[in-house]
């Protein structure tokens, strides 16, 4: 509604780019212009403060997309890729894989272990044909836990951050997956 553009472009702080999604609905990825630069704020992360005390740090456009191109060129990812989305939206890691999946036409399969739990998590993955595994190494224990040394059938990548990860998670992991990618 043209009416609801004007007020958000009249009450946006300067900077903030007002797209109105009827007038990039249908057109192909690649004619989709929306001109932001690429130092323009694409989120505020906050710390917990592990280091000093909790604060927002500014990600720009340019830095998420770099960052992106980078772990996706690093896990080769693809439109045959199925990424796994495990965390919170709100969590940081989130933006790796649901970026990740966007810009190179990859699946993101969502399983919310909060809702749904860790008893299925296993099975989920292989219904879904994950290709690449991503979680905390908290939960990823817990996975390999559940499936034992079945496995799942096509991983091509396990990609675990946020704490630390120990020989025994290594050793979890080739017993599990043996093929993939730690």
């Amino acid at each position: 509604m043209p009416s609801l553009r004007a007020l958000a472009a009249d009450i946006a702080p300067p900077g903030i780019v007002i797209v109105d999604t009827a007038e990039i609905a249908g057109a192909p990825p690649a004619e989709i212009s929306i001109p932001v630069a690429a130092t323009a704020p694409a989120y505020v992360l906050y710390t917990s403060g592990s280091t000093g005390r909790p604060k927002g740090v500014v990600q720009t456009h340019g830095n998420v997309l770099y960052f992106i191109r980078r772990y996706a060129a690093a896990l080769r990812l693809g439109p045959t890729d199925c990424l796994t989305w495990l965390p919170r939206y709100a969590f940081d890691a989130a933006v790796m894989d649901l970026f990740g999946a966007v810009l190179t036409g990859a699946r993101l399969a969502l399983w919310d272990v909060r809702t749904r739990g860790l008893t299925r998590l296993g099975v989920w993955l292989r219904q879904v044909g994950a290709t690449v595994y991503h979680s905390t190494p908290t939960l990823y224990r817990h996975v390999v836990q559940a499936l034992g040394a079945q496995g799942v059938p096509g991983l091509r990548f396990v990609v675990l951050g946020g704490e630390p990860v120990f020989p025994a998670d290594v050793e979890a992991y080739r017993r599990c997956f043996g093929r993939a990618v730690a």
